[in-house]
């Protein structure tokens, strides 16, 4: 890792405050009421100071971040044929709040050494979500696999907890990949226990599926230790493989006396299917524009969003929209697999093409282009690639 010249060193003050914005948007600013504060006060006067600090140092503006706000700009075709203009009232100052969090990574960015502060606020605001359910009575340790209550009983949308689960997962990567510390490593051994047990309890299949694969590739196929002594060589996987089989025993002994599988079971039965169906339909009869933002729900016989960020947009923004998201998501993606391409060993690389083929899974299951919390960690997932990139640029440059 590039060490960080005085000029790139952070205002700490800054951090703290980056640190406690992501922590109220995702976490703790509903349960106290101050969501409306946090939008309308803080976050834009984060943005103030992300462009003062863009300002000051040389970097471009992402071709992903001008595609996104020509997303927002073609959502204005809405006013012209509106059915539920308060719901395209509500989307749109939602993606204007997005914009505003979505270059904030940018204008603090990793190069100005702020990348810390944004995986301290995603794992912080976890933490508290599962502190906010410890509180309620609905994270309990002992028999948490047994739990039958509604999925309605959570503070949250029961499924909020597994994206917020997993961007703070790709922080413990991203941060013990960097220093490879016992600092960083013990909150990478435990915090994904807790994101495990999580899951159970809000039975969530995706958050499930993505904690246990994603930690497992990590250490099975990204994290390489440093020392090359040929002890470590044969112990690491040894007791990476020994762990594995015993927890996974463990996870299916829980598993099978589980709701959640419950649920998996059950899953062909469930609405998103038909919602993303759906979806398509809408955008085969409005091809060019869409039927505008925030109105799909008015044309579900669910009355709901899709659940899916392709059939969202498509039917929402049509075919227009549906390029610049493909643009949005795919250049990341080619960039990615052409560092992987060049440098198959360099760990950061092959995380950023995990993260980026897993987020794109993600999309399956949610809207992320809609909100801020995923769109600010995306950008931030864009100049970790670029500074990585670069990193290894001057690497081979200065080798050659």
């Amino acid at each position: 890792m590039k060490n960080i010249t005085k000029e790139e060193e952070p205002i700490y003050l800054v951090g703290f405050f980056l640190i406690l914005l992501i922590v109220l948007i995702t976490s703790i600013g509903p349960y106290f009421g101050i969501q409306q504060l946090v939008l309308f006060v803080y976050l834009p006067l984060m943005f103030i100071i992300a462009i003062i600090s863009f300002s000051k140092s040389k970097n471009e503006i992402p071709k992903e971040f001008i595609a996104y706000c020509l997303i927002v700009c073609t959502s204005l075709t809405t006013v012209y044929y509106y059915v539920d203009y308060e719901q395209f009232g509500v989307s749109f100052r939602g993606l204007l709040a997005t914009v505003m969090a979505s270059f904030i990574p940018i204008g603090l960015n990793p190069k100005k050494g702020y990348s810390d502060f944004f995986h301290l606020g995603y794992i912080l605001s976890i933490l508290c979500l599962i502190a906010i359910e410890y509180i309620l009575g609905n994270f309990n340790l002992s028999g948490f696999a047994e739990i039958r209550a509604s999925r309605g009983r959570f503070y949250y949308n029961a499924n909020y907890y597994s994206y917020i689960s997993f961007f703070a997962n790709f922080s413990l990567f991203y941060l013990h990949l960097k220093y490879r510390k016992l600092i960083t490593l013990i909150p990478l051994l435990v915090i994904p226990v807790l994101l495990i047990i999580l899951s159970f309890i809000t039975q969530s299949r995706s958050g499930l599926l993505f904690i246990i694969l994603l930690n497992g590739i990590f250490w099975f196929f990204i994290f390489k230790s440093q020392k090359k002594s040929y002890l470590v060589k044969i112990t690491k996987p040894l007791l990476i493989i020994t762990v594995s089989i015993f927890l996974s025993l463990k996870l299916i002994d829980i598993y099978n006396h589980s709701q959640i599988k419950n649920r998996v079971s059950d899953s062909a039965d469930e609405s998103r299917g038909s919602l993303v169906i759906e979806g398509i339909e809408v955008f085969s009869d409005n091809i060019f524009f869409g039927v505008g933002l925030g109105q799909f729900p008015s044309y579900s016989s669910y009355g709901q969003f899709t659940h899916n960020s392709y059939a969202e947009i498509l039917a929402e923004q049509g075919i227009i929209g549906a390029i610049l998201l493909m643009f949005f998501f795919g250049r990341p993606l080619y960039i990615s697999i052409i560092n992987f391409k060049k440098d198959k060993k360099n760990s950061y690389f092959k995380l950023n093409l995990l993260f980026i083929i897993s987020f794109l899974l993600y999309n399956n299951a949610y809207v992320f282009y809609k909100f801020s919390y995923s769109m600010m960690y995306f950008f931030l997932f864009i100049g970790l690639q670029n500074y990585y990139t670069q990193i290894n640029n001057e690497k081979i440059n200065n080798v050659n």
